[in-house]
């Protein structure tokens, strides 16, 4: 490679070549992170989150995470370049976070995936669970089926009261008067 070029760039990423230069330069020097990486880049900063949160308990959400066994994989934890080549092929875009399918395991490339806020927010430990009609779904997921007549307070407000899951979904919510509740 002549030196006395700038390292082509692709999609942002240096060669090989100067990729190579940098790993070596790193190691020589035990570079723990190298320069390479655009530290201020959003995926950088979503590896750098998960680590500390796992990782360090003074972080406000290391009782969450860290604090519970939840951990991230040797591969992903040594090696932020293996940790990109996965989110690209796993289909990493700005819009989305990184979600773990299973609460209760770490970070891995078998166990994440990435997806809309919307999607991770219903994947949560005190997500609330409904079943009926045989059926058994987040109460969000129950407010967006057709059988469902009301939303999601007077739903709650039913079911707090001990009105049965089908009742509570398909009785039509009462209008008394000016700001009644169903």
């Amino acid at each position: 490679m002549d030196s006395s070029k700038p390292a082509a760039k692709i999609d942002g990423r240096s060669s090989p070549e100067r990729r190579a230069q940098v790993a070596a330069a790193n190691a020589i020097t035990k570079r723990k992170y190298p320069r390479e990486y655009d530290t201020r880049s959003r995926l950088y900063t979503i590896w750098r989150a998960m680590i500390f949160r796992c990782e360090h308990p003074s972080h406000e959400a290391f009782s969450r995470y860290g604090g519970r066994g939840i951990g991230i994989c040797e591969e992903w934890r040594k090696d932020y370049a293996a940790f990109v080549s996965w989110s690209v092929n796993a289909g990493y875009a700005a819009s989305l976070t990184i979600d773990r399918i299973d609460n209760h395991k770490g970070y891995s490339p078998d166990n994440c995936r990435w997806v809309p806020m919307s999607k991770q927010n219903r994947n949560k430990r005190n997500s609330s669970w409904l079943t009926a009609f045989g059926e058994t779904k987040l109460i969000i997921e129950w407010i967006e089926d057709p059988r469902c007549q009301v939303s999601r307070s007077p739903l709650e407000r039913r079911l707090a009261r001990g009105i049965k899951p089908e009742m509570a979904l398909t009785m039509k919510p009462r209008r008394v008067g000016m700001g009644g509740a169903a």
